[in-house]
């Protein structure tokens, strides 16, 4: 019966988020088209699927391998423990060498948008924090989604106080970006419990 109890309240906390990154956007794209305009939001676009890209090697599905490798030992706390840190070993090393392969792209291609190509390396940093696989293998929803939506909210704040003119693209970039990368380390201070 408690399992039930967790998987019902585990599909409300995701539920709950999913209606609120749908609503998000509902609110600040107006809101930051207007007032970055397109340019700002093309260059904003640009260097964000560049970095995504590093992301994505950064991560080679560690997620979905972490997630499962948890889930199928969460009740052995030694086992727990060493595999945890055996994935996220991998993390850091494949992450660590997605930063430099970055920063070399970064130096070496883009000197026109260098600026916001290095703000946006927060969100590279946040991946080898991101420990997120672990919380869904524990299946423990409740804190991941909180904390989520804590970021979410405040971020939306933080763009209507200081995204102003069209010239706020770092301020915009940075926010987005620097809240992907206190969202992650968030989790931190939990793992050990």
């Amino acid at each position: 019966m408690t399992k039930m109890k967790n998987l019902k309240k585990n599909f409300l906390y995701n539920i709950t988020y999913q209606v609120l990154i749908l609503i998000i956007p509902l609110v600040t794209v107006p809101y930051v088209s207007r007032i970055i305009g397109a340019e700002g939001i093309g260059t904003y676009s640009y260097t964000y699927s560049i970095v995504y890209y590093f992301m994505i090697f950064g991560m080679l599905g560690l997620n979905n391998y972490g997630n499962r490798s948890i889930a199928k030992i969460r009740d052995n706390k030694k086992l727990l423990s060493r595999t945890f840190k055996e994935i996220y070993l991998m993390q850091i090393i494949t992450t660590l060498v997605m930063l430099v392969f970055y920063a070399v792209f970064v130096f070496l291609f883009n000197n026109q948008y260098q600026e916001i190509f290095y703000i946006q390396s927060l969100y590279l940093l946040s991946c080898m924090f991101d420990i997120n696989w672990f919380y869904f293998g524990i299946e423990e929803f409740k804190l991941t989604v909180t904390r989520n939506i804590i970021i979410k909210i405040v971020s939306l704040l933080l763009i209507f106080m200081f995204v102003k003119d069209k010239n706020d693209v770092y301020i915009y970039t940075l926010i987005l970006s620097g809240s992907t990368l206190l969202s992650q380390l968030l989790l931190w201070p939990f793992v050990t419990k």
